[in-house]
């Protein structure tokens, strides 16, 4: 019980970004773990006589204080302790969680280690194709679409022929019927009735398949298109997203919108931002959809083109309740400084805002 109350004592501590002090609770809440793993048993063995915990008796409840111990060190810009923390996990778990394959990723890139970063996402990928996340860091790593394309419908994917091709053992229960003719009524009704739940499984799964992958190498095809430069194929991808299959989706948009800025089409880029943020910065339909930081940036520096003092103050305002752990909130607060005449705390702003990316 002891272990679970410092894990949740160190989460309200992450929630109000005293990282530090969660960081050592979630240490004392692994150590009391460990310890209680290792303590003998009410009825049997001595303390003396009871094995240390090993790789194969790793309690998931280890692992997930591991996955936050590696956040906190993430978050104090230490990913060599986040990864130690990462690879200390048994590796049959590691290897089955998809949130580990992540961070792991994640760690890796902040590493400068690129196979093993794309190693992760491709696992990641592995155990669920639809984490995009990890398709568009694969697409970043400059990986092909048709190796990411062999990921997402290999053996064993939801997404691959032999998903929906019956497998063996689909044969028709009325050769085993033929075999079998002094069963009784029942065992044959049951018999049927597997046949028929097996047989709309696949159905569903079909469906699942063909609703799924026009949009998802859609998606992928657009990010691609992205990394490579190839900013009209990507806004066209993109547009194409957004108004067939995600209408209005902030992601589609956003992503648009830095294309169009790319092709120096920057009134196009202006309405596009309009549509995440809505008229004056005040978001869609009264409230701006959680957590939107991406490329808010550029939509900072067009509103400090266009000397829009008051959406840029509102932009950075916003930003800054969102999250002051990312560079964007820094720099809208930097450039509307800067449209204020204030030259010492613009470069102040400019200066924390790289501290915080780097």
């Amino acid at each position: 019980m002891h272990a679970f109350s410092l894990e949740f004592y160190a989460d309200s501590l992450v929630g109000k970004k005293e990282v530090r002090r969660a960081l050592s609770c979630y240490q004392q809440a692994e150590a009391h773990r460990k310890l209680a793993s290792s303590s003998p048993s009410s009825s049997s063995s001595s303390y003396y006589s009871t094995p240390p915990l090993s790789s194969s008796s790793f309690p998931p409840s280890l692992t997930t204080t591991k996955i936050k111990e590696a956040r906190c060190h993430l978050s104090l810009d230490d990913p060599s302790q986040a990864l130690r923390a990462l690879l200390s996990i048994s590796p049959p778990q590691r290897e089955s969680s998809l949130v580990v394959q992540m961070t792991l990723g994640q760690v890796y890139g902040m590493l400068s280690l690129k196979q093993d970063a794309m190693i992760a996402y491709k696992h990641a990928v592995s155990l669920n194709p639809l984490v995009l996340d990890a398709l568009v860091a694969l697409a970043g790593l400059g990986v092909g679409k048709e190796e990411i394309w062999e990921v997402i419908t290999r053996e064993g994917s939801p997404f691959s022929a032999a998903a929906v091709g019956g497998g063996k053992g689909g044969g028709k229960p009325g050769s085993a019927n033929a075999r079998r003719r002094n069963n009784s009524s029942s065992s044959s009704s049951s018999q049927e009735d597997h046949h028929s739940s097996h047989s709309q499984e696949l159905q569903q799964l079909q469906q699942l398949r063909d609703a799924t992958l026009p949009w998802l190498q859609l998606f992928l095809s657009a990010h691609l298109a992205m990394q490579s430069q190839k900013y009209t194929e990507a806004a066209t991808a993109f547009t194409r997203l957004e108004t067939s299959f995600f209408f209005s989706s902030t992601h589609c948009l956003l992503q648009k919108a830095r294309v169009q800025i790319e092709m120096d089409l920057l009134v196009d880029a202006h309405q596009t931002f309009g549509r995440v943020v809505g008229e004056g910065g005040t978001g869609r339909e009264g409230g701006w959809e959680e957590g939107v930081m991406e490329h808010m940036d550029y939509y900072a520096v067009l509103l400090r083109q266009k000397g829009a003092g008051g959406a840029l103050a509102g932009l950075a305002h916003r930003l800054m309740g969102l999250d002051m752990t990312r560079p964007e909130a820094w720099i809208a607060a930097s450039l509307h400084s800067d449209m204020r005449g204030e030259k010492e705390g613009s470069l102040s702003l400019i200066e924390r805002a790289i501290q915080v990316a780097f």
